[in-house]
């Protein structure tokens, strides 16, 4: 089998959007193959991130956050 290029990406704009995105489509993917106990962490995470940006009393200045859990998603789909 030949190897294929990492299936995700950071965005090239962190937005609390992009990651959410981000995030939502690895959700989506079946070939992505996560356990079932990083399925529910990634669910756990978009939660968050819905709640904590976009929920009551959202915060606007999150963009280190961002960067880390994209690119702790985008290491663990690789």
């Amino acid at each position: 089998a030949t190897e294929q290029a990492a299936a995700y990406a950071l965005p090239a704009q962190l937005t609390p959007f992009t990651v959410l995105s981000l995030l939502r489509k690895m959700e989506q993917d079946a070939r992505l193959g996560l356990p079932a106990d990083r399925r529910t962490e990634l669910a756990q995470s978009i939660r968050d991130l819905e709640r904590r940006h976009f929920g009551p009393g959202a915060e606007t200045n999150g963009q280190t956050d961002l960067e880390r859990l994209a690119r702790e998603w985008v290491s663990r789909a690789s």
